[in-house]
Parts: structure tokens; C-alpha cells; sequence
């Protein structure tokens, strides 16, 4: 990448989280079966 993107990319973070944990979430995650066989 060139500068002047890395400086594009950069001036969108906006320190916002792509994953809030919460309580009921992370139940969630616990409980879910990924289909990984599916993926192949």
C-alpha cells in the first residue's frame, strides 16, 4: 500500500470495536457449532 492510503485507512479508525464482548454474546459463542465440514 502507498502512503497516502495507509493515511486513508488510518483516518477511518475511528477506535470503534468490530466485537463488543457482553455476557449473552459470549453464551452465545459458547453454544455455537461452526458447519467446518461445510467449508471444504
Amino acid at each position: 500500500m502507498t502512503r497516502e492510503e495507509m493515511a486513508e485507512i488510518e483516518g477511518l479508525d475511528q477506535e470503534k470495536h468490530y466485537y463488543t464482548s457482553t455476557p449473552e454474546k459470549l453464551k452465545q459463542y459458547e453454544t455455537m457449532v461452526p458447519a467446518v465440514n461445510a467449508q471444504k
